[in-house]
């Protein structure tokens, strides 16, 4: 089995014009991006990360957002 490196970055910002809450996760050649509106302070923002899959679930305001990601060549199942 080759080995592989998978980068995985998450990071939250505000947006300096609006209050918005941005959360972005790449791995690999793949991301995926939330954007709510709403206080980046108050926000709420859970990554699980598990071989072949990134799930992503944000909280603002009243609202949500969940994305999952799946790499089923890594090992990840639906």
């Amino acid at each position: 089995m080759a080995a592989s490196t998978l980068l995985l970055a998450l990071t939250v910002t505000a947006m300096a014009k609006d209050d918005t809450v941005r959360t972005e996760v790449r791995r690999g050649n793949s991301s995926a991006v939330v954007v709510q509106s709403g206080d980046p302070k108050s926000a709420t923002v859970h990554v699980e990360r598990r071989p072949g899959y990134v799930k992503i679930e944000q909280h603002s305001r009243g609202s949500s957002a969940t994305v999952i990601q799946i790499d089923e060549s890594a090992g990840g199942k639906r």
